[in-house]
């Protein structure tokens, strides 16, 4: 029930270290592939989404979750805590003629269907076996 929009994420160097050479090993491409590149980063039919929150490829420690597979959109929820507050002062820069604007903005994510080897649900988390 969770497999459509799922995607891989990782950080740009679990993908560049692991994941790239598998790509390169499978063979398969076209010279076209080669030359240009692909038009978007794909693991095993899904999209691959590059963030660098998750950790690094170097000196990555056994136990350590470096790479997600799921559905972040069915396995968590967003909450908006408080809506984009807009402000300026006059007082701020006042020996320079200048206006201060400020914006903030309190947002909340939970993740709360994480699977395990045991369950299936929408998201997993693969780390290095200990």
């Amino acid at each position: 029930k969770f497999r459509v929009g799922c995607k891989w994420y990782c950080n740009t160097t679990i993908y560049d270290a692991a994941m790239m050479p598998i790509l390169d090993a499978a063979g398969g491409n076209t010279q076209v592939d080669l030359e240009n590149g692909t038009s978007r980063k794909r693991f095993k039919g899904y999209d691959v989404e590059e963030t660098q929150v998750l950790p690094e490829a170097v000196g990555l420690a056994a136990d350590t979750p470096f790479i997600v597979f799921g559905n972040l959109a069915k396995g968590s929820l967003f909450g908006d805590r408080r809506q984009i507050r807009i402000s300026r002062s006059e007082h701020v820069y006042w020996t320079t003629d200048e206006l201060g604007v400020r914006g903030t903005q309190r947002f909340e994510a939970k993740n709360w269907a994480v699977g395990d080897t045991n369950t299936v649900e929408a998201f997993v988390s693969g780390q290095l076996a200990a």
